[in-house]
């Protein structure tokens, strides 16, 4: 189950039924669970999966780890992922990233995580980025955060493509583009919007379920 041509640090842990791809290199200490599949060229450092996660060609992984059955395309330096996430193909996730289970984040998305400012002391301090469960990001979303650092997307969020995300996102909230709100308020006076940006809206997606707005989209 492992190719000649992988190259497997002696410190590498590998448990049941895992495959190792043509080319693909495991540096420094990782860890690899039962079925899990590291497919060709995969830089792994550092970093521990668990059952049934695959890293797809190309994938590099850097000091993170990532809970069962996740699928990644993507570039990820000190990342923690629950489980099932999916991490679409061309994605950079680089440091200081947590995701939660049961989310998938759509092609062309860019976490702006190398931001930072300096405190008073002159020290540099790199900003978070914390995604939470059940979360959908659409294609080529963005995330840049305001003057505090930080973004948070909480649990049951949709965010729709093409947007550059910079405000925290709260529980059961989806996210579109303000031109496409605006249209939309047009039609429907109980249009619930919990904040409107320069570019997009954030709006109450449970409320508009109960009101029933939601069965038009």
């Amino acid at each position: 189950m492992i190719h000649p041509t992988a190259i497997i640090s002696k410190e590498t842990t590998l448990w049941n039924n895992v495959t190792i791809g043509p080319y693909a290199v495991l540096e420094g200490e990782n860890t690899v669970w039962d079925d899990c599949e590291i497919m060709a060229h995969v830089w792994m450092r550092d970093s521990v999966i668990w059952e049934g996660t695959m890293l797809t060609p190309f994938a590099k992984i850097d000091k993170s780890s990532l809970w069962n059955w996740c699928k990644i395309w993507a570039e990820l330096r000190k990342c923690h992922f629950g489980d099932r996430v999916q991490g679409s193909h061309t994605n950079i996730v680089l440091e200081w990233t947590t995701i939660g289970g049961y989310t998938n984040i759509a092609s062309g998305t860019v976490f702006g995580i190398w931001w930072g400012k300096y405190d008073e002391k002159g020290d540099y301090i790199k900003g978070a980025l914390n995604i939470w469960s059940r979360v959908f990001i659409g294609i080529n979303a963005a995330f840049f955060p305001g003057s505090d650092n930080k973004i948070s997307v909480w649990n049951d969020v949709f965010i729709a493509g093409d947007l550059e995300i910079r405000h925290d996102i709260p529980d059961g909230h989806t996210v579109y583009p303000r031109s496409l709100v605006e249209h939309l308020q047009k039609k429907w006076q109980t249009f619930d919007v919990v904040k409107m940006t320069e570019s997009y809206a954030i709006l109450n997606r449970n409320k508009m379920k109960e009101e029933g707005i939601m069965k038009h989209w």
